[in-house]
């Protein structure tokens, strides 16, 4: 005959189960974001005071999130956006997005490009403002970024991700690598040089050692061979702006006196 079984006591260490105003798990709030992040994600302030990122959103939009908390800040994701931004546009690339299995490169996709500029504005006017420029003259100091001619095809140079499987970007905040087989914001030389590796594939050569999680290959539109695990020397990512700043510095150095001393703040060892 079985033994009579007793119903268990309750364990008092047990942990309560999960209940939605509990910090530890997500909370569906409806949240107003007040800025941008500077690596673009949206802010926003709970009821608490807490600071909460947000990926794809903008400056005052009304979003319905899952936000979680711990000690240091919170971090939402976006279920449904209540109220949209009168510039919100379709991104131009497939991979755009803001879970695991879309890249993390061009965060402001989603933003028609003045807005993406007024931002940078925005930003910029924030942290001179920190160093003590007033309010008042802050519109004389900071000026309007200047527009790049095309906001596609002109990357000159990309640094790619490989496990000798897949071959693209990683996701933000992640270790996850997103496979891709084009990049809007490539030129069309460095797309074709991103398409002959993908013909590559597979490729036990590009395996990772057990230390890392890929193989880099880095490319550029001005060299043939891809590096592979070896850093590129810095260049400009944008021919046609990088033309726009060198033909300024010059017009602002053509005045000075030849004996003049000039200060290099960290413009590129491409110039």
């Amino acid at each position: 005959m079985p033994k009579d079984r007793r119903p268990r006591r309750p364990n008092s260490r047990q942990k309560p189960a999960k209940v939605g105003n509990d910090r530890h798990w997500p909370e569906r709030l409806e949240l107003t974001i007040q800025d941008v992040a500077s690596d673009g994600r949206g802010v926003a302030r709970l009821e608490s005071g807490q600071v909460c990122f947000i990926s794809g959103v903008w400056r005052d939009e009304v979003v319905l999130a899952d936000v979680q908390r711990n000690a240091k800040i919170a971090q939402g994701t976006v279920v449904e956006i209540l109220s949209a931004h009168p510039e919100r546009v379709d991104p131009p690339c497939q991979y755009h997005g803001t879970d695991n299995q879309s890249c993390g490169g061009c965060p402001w996709q989603f933003m028609a490009y003045g807005e993406q500029l007024e931002q940078k504005r925005v930003r910029v006017a924030q942290a001179v403002h920190k160093l003590g420029i007033t309010q008042e003259n802050i519109g004389s100091v900071v000026k309007s970024p200047v527009a790049a001619p095309e906001v596609l095809g002109y990357r000159n140079r990309a640094q790619l991700k490989t496990d000798g499987a897949r071959l693209g970007y990683v996701a933000q905040g992640t270790r996850q690598l997103v496979d891709i087989e084009s990049c809007p914001v490539l030129t069309t030389e460095c797309q074709k040089q991103l398409g002959a590796l993908r013909e590559q594939l597979p490729n036990n050569k590009w395996r990772p050692n057990r230390r890392d999680d890929w193989t880099t290959l880095d490319i550029d539109d001005q060299r043939k061979e891809v590096l592979v695990d070896e850093r590129q020397p810095f260049r400009q990512g944008n021919d046609a702006q990088n033309a726009v700043m060198r033909n300024w510095l010059s017009s602002q150095l053509a005045g000075l006196p030849k004996d003049a001393t000039a200060v290099e703040l960290f413009a590129g060892s491409g110039n």
